[in-house]
């Protein structure tokens, strides 16, 4: 079941405040799950991220590709899933610190690896294009895809966590939102869904869930009369 494998908030809570104590040789795979916390962005879409997609002034992420792999292929860049996942997000300013912090990192490490760091990688239809992407390798070459999830179940089993896949950390995401009163079609928006009612599906029971806790609140506001009204006599 879904809800059986996304992570509570103390869970959450947690983890993040473990990948913040990160090694700094895991610097960039602390970035990739603190941003995938906050965004929901797919794997593929988190790897094909580059640091021009970053408005920094502004506080916004575009999503304009996604990192894939093939075993006929290899690693290569292509379009996004439906062309709602052409999506820009808003994003809190301690993230956009964070990515501030992070490409300042990458470009100390660049210089301190030098002329190892691949700076040109195939881009979309596989045309050479400048190497600009926030997770690769050691020297630079776009990330395998299954290199973060290698990692969280290391990093999991050192902390003692319970393991999940990454991509609850997207359910998770789109829960809080449900839970924060966020409405559907921002949500469909924000989780880059080519229909509301696809979000709907996904997330029904979050949806239940949070309108029955907005009926509590209403009585929480409104309260009831100590007496209940009584129901007229029947002869």
């Amino acid at each position: 079941m879904l809800y059986d494998n996304i992570m509570t908030i103390a869970e959450t809570q947690k983890i993040l405040s473990l990948l913040y104590q990160e090694d700094v040789k895991y610097y960039h795979y602390a970035v990739y799950f603190i941003l995938a916390v906050f965004t929901g962005f797919r794997r593929g879409e988190l790897l094909g991220l580059e640091f021009k997609d970053i408005d920094f002034d502004r506080h916004i992420i575009s999503l304009n590709r996604t990192s894939l792999y093939t075993r006929a292929k290899g690693i290569y860049t292509d379009t996004l899933k439906t062309h709602t996942s052409y999506r820009a997000l808003k994003i809190p300013s301690e993230i956009i610190q964070l990515l501030s912090d992070y490409r300042e990192h990458q470009r100390a490490y660049i210089e301190s690896i030098g002329s190892k760091w691949v700076t040109k990688i195939k881009g979309l239809n596989d045309e050479m294009v400048d190497n600009d992407r926030l997770f690769t390798s050691w020297c630079g070459s776009p990330m395998f895809p299954n290199s973060p999830s290698l990692f969280f179940g290391r990093f999991c089993k050192r902390h003692g966590i319970t393991y999940r896949k990454g991509h609850s950390l997207r359910h998770l995401n789109a829960s809080i939102q449900i839970y924060a009163g966020v409405d559907v079609k921002c949500i469909q928006t924000n989780m880059g869904h080519s229909q509301a009612s696809t979000t709907l599906n996904i997330y029904g029971k979050a949806f239940q869930a949070a309108q029955a806790a907005s009926m509590d609140k209403i009585i929480g506001v409104l309260g009831l009369p100590p007496t209940p009204p009584q129901a007229p006599q029947t002869s």
